[in-house]
């Protein structure tokens, strides 16, 4: 039983880090937007941020479920 929050941890670390490579990459590298004019990185790649966190955690949430009970 103790592994199963470390591995749940792991896995919101993945997400956090493929969400925000993604979204990073979407704003530099094809909108080409200037990071200054909006707060720098952090305030671009906060916007979205709680949002998909929220939908990331009620998928795992639902998947979970339907898969053991």
């Amino acid at each position: 039983m103790g592994a199963i929050p470390v591995v749940g941890g792991i896995w919101i670390f993945i997400f956090l880090a493929i969400s925000t490579g993604i979204i990073f990459g979407y704003y530099a590298m094809i909108l080409k937007v200037d990071e200054e004019e909006f707060g720098g990185h952090a305030a671009l790649l906060q916007e979205g941020l709680f949002a998909s966190i929220t939908l990331f955690l009620l998928a795992w949430i639902l998947v979970y479920s339907l898969a053991h009970f």
